[in-house]
Parts: structure tokens; C-alpha cells; sequence
């Protein structure tokens, strides 16, 4: 069996790992990237203000260089949001970093929105102010100028100007991560990936080192950084570009990364009934970024362009495609079936069949058959529905929304899956949650079509689907032996299957030390033997993170 779908879990990876030995607010795991602590409390910005300030002076960069900070945590609480998006301004920055151009991260990932200083701006803004002003989104002050908040499109000019990890630095990390997912089960993952992450991919094939994880990426590094959509001819070069590169690595899209955000930033036409997230106050309508209205959170600047829209219908008329993109609320997957009904109105039939949005968190049952009609893919999560989501929506929402996969299969829709756990597929047949109760009882899966959606269905979103995605006469053979059967053990235990072999390609690129012993196999370079327990444990003992 082998898991093809969208996750971006090799970049997380990285990440994570780096983050494994993190004592203290010096460690580095990225080239001139720091992490601070964001305590609660009245001190709370003055406190991070001083962790900045410290490290500063430790490391005595030199005037000019680009820095990248960002919070440890991995979603914003209600107390770091209103450090962050409440306390924290680019004039706080300012006082620790004058000389400095400073990117600070937030709790979510950077693509939804940094906070930059003023000698950030300063070097950015005047050379795209009208890009910026037309698109935003940036936040003001009572005085309307722009406090260093920056949420996409603008945000990306910022991350784009920051220096990049070396590649043979990142490569082998990459590896590691790649190891880990082929003890899962995982033979093909499709990820949005940065420049940097795909120079990191593309040293190490050069090599003749990457020959276990397939990847359909997505080129991440282009939205929010070209300004001209009827003049420039990098859209057309970017078109081009779909589908092309080698049987390891290759393109299949160009999307914006998110069309909105997760938990209070979550972009719905539901009635909010309950608190969403810990940051309901800064985005009371989530982040709909397809939204013309939308402007930005809270404090943001009025402006009079819609980015997000404008790339996706060039994409439709150049020929890159929407994938490997977050959309976790109805809203936002109603919006771009509307998008997509009015670019094929104008278009034809065939712009914009076999896009595809990810996650499924919330979809509107009502929408599904318009979905199938357009050509929409979904990568969906085992979401189910919970008494948290039915407090913020309704019982209702929280039994139909979810993940409704069987609904979508029933229609016609190509659906893959962005999880490759046994844990995930246990929760595709049997969509009971930690406590055992079932949510949306009607989309459960049979075993056989979470295969599809696993194998077949994953082949079809990373444009592969007559080369990979099942065993037959012209494809190649990647395949997973298991230490259960599948197809007859208790639905409750299928959690505990745990693969025996991964082969990619004919090969066996990865195999538990026990069933090495017992077939005998040859330990060759291209062959990995541990338990994932083992492969895991080498985080800490790499060093590969640390510069």
C-alpha cells in the first residue's frame, strides 16, 4: 500500500526535529533564525522585547543582516495573541533591533503573517508600496500607519528577501524525515515547498541520494511576489512547469499555500454559536482571503485589490494549478467553487479541472455536487466532528461538515487523504473519536475505499496517477508489507498495523530490523533498517540541526 496525498510534513519535519534539542532562546535551527518565549502577563512585551534585545547582542551581527525570529509555540493561545497581535508592534522591535532588519514569526505558520520593524520596512516598502497598498493586507495604528503587521500577499515580499538554509545542510535532514515516513507506510507525499526546501531535494537527487519518497511539490515561492498579472511572463514559465521533473521529484501546482487559516481564523458561513479559537477577537470572520471584503484582521488598512483572486484566474489562463493549498472552512471552499463556475463560464469546461484544496475541515454538503461538477480534488484529514466544534457551529455542522468523504466519493469527486497514518485510516472506517463516539455515522468508508483514497486517489492529485497509485502492468511497484491483514482485522485494532517493508520503484528502500533478519536482507546504502522508534530517536543524535 502506498500513501499519496498532500502533507506538508517533510518541511514540519525539519523543524520539529531542530526544535527537539531547543533549551534556551540562543539555539538556532535555521540560518539567522532565533525562537523567544512568549510568557503571559502585563510584562509579557517587554519581555519578548528583551529576549530579541539579548540575543542581539550575543551573537553582535553586523548592521544590515536580515533576521528571522519566531515564538516556540505551535498554535497562539489567547494570551501570546494579544502579545503578538495586540502588544507587539515594529516600534517594540525597534528598540532592540534599530540597525537590524527583523522578520518575526508568529504561532502559525509564517505564510499566514509576520511581524517586521521599521528598518524591515523600510528596505521593502518603498520599492512596493503600490503593490502593497493595492493588496495588502497590513495593519495600521490610529494614526494609519502600518505597525509591522503583515498578513499574505504582502508578507511573503518579506520572507522572500531572507536567507536561505544551505542546501547540504537541509538535505540530509530531509533524508531523515524521508526514513521515518517509509517505516510509516509512506511511499509519495505532495507538499507546497519553498525554494530553499526544493534546492535541498534537487542537491540531494544530483548525489543520487533521494531514491525512497516520491514528491509532487508545489512551487510556494512565487505567489505574493510578482505584481504584474497582465505583463509578467513568469506566470506563463510558471504554467510550464506542471508536472514536469523526474520520477522522484516533480510539479504539480502554484497555489497561494492557504486561502485561510485554522481555528479562529477559520473562514465560515456558519453562524458562530460558541468560541472558534483561542484568537476569536482579532479575526471574528476567520481569515478569507477569496473574501474582496476581507481586508485583514482587526486593525488592517483598506484596500482595493483581491491577490488571492486575481493569481488563481491567471493560474486558469496560464495553466498553473490550485493545490497543496490550506482551506479548512466552507466558506472558503464555497468561494473557490464560485471562482472556478466563473472561470469556466468564461473559460471553458477544462480551466481549472483537477485543482485542488486541502484539509476538509468544514465543507457544506450542499456544495458537494457543484464541487464534482467543476473538477474540484480534495485532500481531506480525518476530520471528525467534536463537542468543541459543536459549541462554535452546532450540532448539525459538527456531524455533517467534517470531512465528509463518502459524500464526495458518492459524487464523483477525486479524493486523497493529507495523514498517512493506520491511526487516520482507522478514523476514515470508523469515524469515532478518542472517546469512541461516532460522529457523521453516514460517511464511513469501507476499507476498500480508503485504499483508493489512500493509493489511487493520491496518484491522481500529484498528476502521476498512470505511473503510481496501484499495482499494475506499466506502473511502478511501490508497495507496503504489513504485519496485520488489512482487510480482516477488528476495525478497532487497525491502528495497530505497523508496515514490515517498504519497496519504492522494485526496491526495498526501508525494512523493520526483524523482518531484515528473518528474509535475510542485504544492508546496502540505499537501504534503511530500524524501527521507527529508532529512526525517531535520531533527532536528538544527528547534530544535523545544530549550525
Amino acid at each position: 500500500m502506498a500513501f499519496l496525498g498532500y502533507a506538508e510534513l517533510l518541511r514540519a519535519a525539519w523543524i520539529r526535529w531542530a526544535a527537539a534539542e531547543i533549551s534556551n532562546a540562543d539555539f538556532m535551527y535555521f540560518p539567522l533564525l532565533y525562537l523567544i518565549d512568549i510568557y503571559h502577563g502585563p510584562a509579557a512585551r517587554i519581555d519578548a522585547v528583551s529576549q530579541v534585545k539579548l540575543t542581539m547582542e550575543k551573537y553582535k551581527f553586523k548592521p544590515g543582516e536580515w533576521i528571522y525570529f519566531a515564538t516556540k509555540g505551535s498554535s497562539m493561545t489567547a494570551e501570546a495573541g494579544d502579545v503578538m497581535l495586540g502588544g507587539l508592534t515594529r516600534w517594540d522591535l525597534d528598540k532592540a533591533t534599530p540597525n537590524n532588519p527583523i522578520v518575526m514569526g508568529m504561532d502559525w505558520p509564517n505564510n499566514n503573517g509576520v511581524l517586521v520593524n521599521s528598518k524591515a520596512i523600510d528596505l521593502i516598502w518603498p520599492k512596493h508600496e503600490a503593490y502593497i497598498k493595492k493588496y495588502g493586507r497590513y495593519w495600521i495604528d490610529s494614526t494609519g500607519k502600518p505597525d509591522g503587521h503583515m498578513e499574505p500577499p504582502s508578507n511573503r515580499l518579506w520572507l522572500d528577501v531572507l536567507p536561505d538554509p544551505n542546501p547540504e545542510d537541509l538535505g540530509p535532514i530531509y533524508k531523515m524525515a524521508a526514513d521515518e515516513l517509509n517505516a510509516e507506510g509512506v511511499t509519495g507525499i505532495s507538499v507546497q515547498f519553498p525554494n530553499y526546501a526544493i534546492k535541498a531535494i534537487q542537491w540531494m537527487e544530483s548525489r543520487g541520494e533521494w531514491n525512497n519518497l516520491r514528491f509532487g511539490y508545489g512551487l510556494s515561492g512565487a505567489f505574493g511576489t510578482i505584481s504584474e498579472f497582465s505583463k509578467d511572463p513568469k506566470f506563463k514559465e510558471l504554467g510550464a512547469q506542471m508536472n514536469k521533473g523526474s520520477e522522484m521529484f516533480w510539479v504539480v501546482s502554484a497555489g497561494p499555500t492557504e486561502l485561510d487559516g485554522s481555528g479562529s481564523r477559520v473562514c465560515s458561513s456558519q453562524p458562530r454559536t460558541g468560541p472558534v479559537g483561542n484568537i476569536d477577537k482579532w479575526y471574528p470572520v476567520g481569515q478569507c482571503s477569496l473574501e474582496s471584503e476581507y481586508k485583514g484582521g482587526l486593525r488592517a488598512a483598506k484596500i482595493s485589490g483581491n491577490y488571492f483572486k486575481e493569481w488563481l484566474e491567471t493560474g486558469a489562463r496560464d495553466g498553473y494549478r490550485l493545490a497543496n493549498t490550506h482551506v479548512a472552512g466552507d466558506r472558503s471552499v464555497k468561494m473557490t467553487i464560485n471562482l472556478m463556475e466563473d472561470i469556466q463560464k468564461r473559460m471553458g469546461p477544462s480551466a481549472g479541472r483537477g485543482w485542488a484544496v486541502d484539509h476538509c475541515r468544514m465543507v457544506d454538503p450542499a456544495d458537494i455536487p457543484r464541487a464534482a461538477k467543476v473538477g474540484l480534488y480534495f485532500s481531506c484529514a480525518p476530520s471528525l466532528g467534536s463537542d468543541s466544534e459543536a459549541k462554535a457551529f452546532g450540532e448539525k455542522v459538527a456531524e455533517t461538515f467534517p470531512s465528509p468523504v463518502k459524500s464526495m466519493l458518492n459524487a464523483g469527486i477525486n479524493v486523497s487523504v493529507d495523514q498517512g497514518s493506520f491511526d487516520a485510516i482507522e478514523k476514515f472506517v470508523t469515524r469515532k473519536d478518542s472517546k469512541g463516539k461516532v460522529w457523521g455515522p453516514s460517511e464511513r468508508l469501507t476499507r476498500t475505499e480508503v485504499l483508493q483514497v489512500f493509493t489511487r486517489n493520491g496518484a491522481n492529485y500529484m498528476l502521476r496517477g498512470d505511473r503510481i497509485g496501484s499495482l499494475e502492468t506499466g506502473k511502478f511497484a511501490d508497495l507496503v508489507v504489513l504485519d496485520k491483514d488489512y482487510m480482516t482485522v477488528p476495525e478497532g485494532e487497525i491502528h495497530t498495523i505497523e508496515p514490515q517493508m517498504t519497496m519504492v520503484a522494485g526496491k526495498i528502500v526501508w525494512a523493520h530490523p526483524a523482518f531484515a533478519t528473518e528474509y535475510s536482507l542485504t544492508k546496502e546504502p540505499s537501504l534503511v533498517i530500524g524501527s521507527l522508534k529508532d529512526l525517531r530517536a535520531r533527532r536528538n543524535r544527528s547534530g544535523l540541526s545544530r549550525r
